[in-house]
This record gives structure tokens, sequence and C-alpha cells, in this order.
């Protein structure tokens, strides 16, 4: 059943949505500060940090999304038609800026203790797959405002997710997400196994560089929790409600409890992933 817009909100839109906008602001103003951080001191002028300062507006432009999302929530409408497509293709936009750097990072990890090529060509590669993330972040944020394509806070679930919508020239951002999501994250995972198999050798062999374990329990710790908690927020995201009984959402009010779960989730497991990548940083 879908939610009618005449104003009628519960308490459930309220509290969900105030927790949506609470989570939003609280991880925004951590962004921010840490964001403030890296550019203020100049020890973080490397090419990681240079990476993570990228990664970090990506979070935040997918906070700035969620919290609007929130707001939604609470009146139980879009707010306005051109608000909503806007944060809509602002959130994709967000991910993908975001799951670059997240690439260009792993790559940065491999140069530095894989194949070394030396800081010039370490940079310039950098900057290739950041471009790479810039343009992709670009491509869905004026993709998805194009006439024929959106990305709507509205579904037969209520006013709780951002996905795409039922237009066909949506079906196409649909399908390359799923590519790049899952292409991405294998390649990442790949590539901090193959640092962690590195780290343990250097260790073995003596590296001054490598002293203990928590070195190699550190990546491997960050590739195991990041792949398998987005390829399983990703499933969810997907095709995760189709496995579900139609009966499960046919009340507007079981849907209230369900959705948000996975939002609320999402803010948190994002910024630990994040966090967790700025940890791997701090080795070189």
């Amino acid at each position: 059943m879908m939610p009618s817009d005449d104003g009628v909100v519960s308490t459930v839109n309220i509290v969900v949505g105030a927790g949506y906008c609470f989570f939003a602001a609280t991880l925004f103003t951590i962004n921010a500060v840490v964001l403030f951080i890296l550019f203020r001191y100049k020890e973080f002028n490397t090419n990681t940090y240079r990476i993570i300062k990228t990664m970090i507006p990506g979070c935040m432009m997918q906070l700035c999304s969620h919290f609007t999302g929130g707001l939604m929530t609470m009146h139980n409408n879009n707010l306005d038609y051109y608000l909503e497509r806007f944060a809509g293709a602002w959130i994709q936009s967000g991910w993908f800026l975001y799951l670059g750097a997240s690439l260009a990072l792993a790559i940065d990890r491999a140069l530095t203790f894989v194949v070394i090529v030396g800081d010039r060509n370490n940079v310039l590669i950098s900057y290739f797959f950041l471009a790479f993330s810039w343009i992709i972040a670009l491509l869905y944020l004026v993709g998805l405002m194009i006439p024929g394509n959106g990305f709507t806070y509205l579904s037969s679930h209520g006013y709780f997710d951002w996905f795409y919508d039922k237009q066909p020239g949506t079906q196409a951002f649909l399908t390359l997400e799923m590519v790049l999501d899952f292409s991405i994250l294998t390649i990442v995972l790949t590539l901090y196994f193959i640092v962690f198999v590195k780290l343990i050798k250097m260790r073995r062999a003596g590296d001054g560089k490598i002293s203990s374990s928590k070195a190699e329990l550190r990546i491997l710790i960050i590739a195991v929790i990041s792949f398998l908690y987005e390829s399983t927020y990703l499933l969810w995201f997907f095709w995760g409600t189709n496995l579900l009984s139609s009966g499960i959402f046919s009340g507007y009010n079981n849907n209230q409890r369900i959705n948000p779960q996975k939002d609320l989730a999402n803010y948190t497991l994002k910024e630990e992933h994040y966090g967790l990548c700025c940890q791997i940083g701090c080795l070189q």
C-alpha cells in the first residue's frame, strides 16, 4: 500500500526520522572535524591521506541526503520534488566518490608494500583512480537528475529509504552500479589480502618496518569486515526485499519497523569502515 501525502504522520515516522537526522548530523560533524584536522596539519599531506581526504567528502555527501531523508520520514512526504531528485542524485554521487577512493586507497597500500613503483609513480596512479572516482560520481550526479532517471525516497514501503525509481532510464544506472559495486569490492578485498600476505613475509624476513603481527591483523580485519558488510548490505539493497513474502510488506506500520534498521546500520558501519581505512594509512 502506498503511503499518502495527506500530512498524516505517525509516531514511528517521528522517531525513525529523528533517529536518521541525529545519526546523520552526528557523523557529519565527526567527518568534518577529521577532515579539518587532515587539512590543518602538514603531517597528513601524504599521498595516502590525500586519498582519505576524498573519501571523507563522499561520506559527508551521503550523510547530507540521509539527513534530508530523515526530514522526509518525519513529515511523511518528500518535502519538495526537486529537493528529492537532487538529494537522491547527491547520495549516489557521494557513494561512488567514496567507493572509488576506497579502491584508490587499496591500490596505494599495494603499491606501498607489494609493488614498489616509486613515490612519483604512486602519486600519478593514485590521481588516476581518484579521477575515476570523481568521473563516476559526476556521472551519477548529472545522470540521475536527467528527466527519465531518478533515485527516490518513496517506495511501496513508505518514506524510509533511498532507491532507484521505476522510470525506464533508471535501469541502466542500477545495472551499472551492480557491476561497479561488486567489482570494486572484490578488487579491494583481493588487494588487501595480497598486502596482508606481503606483510607476513616481511615480518618473517625480519623487516624492521613490521615488528609485530598487529599490522597483518589490521589488514585482515579491514579486508574481511569491509567486504562482508558492504557485500551483505548491497545484496539486501538490490535483492533482499524480494526474498520476503509480499504479505510482510502489506502493512504500512510493519514496513516502518523493518526498513529503518538497514539505514541505521548503514550509518554506523560505513563510518566504522572508513575509520579502519584511515588506520591503514598509518601503516605507511
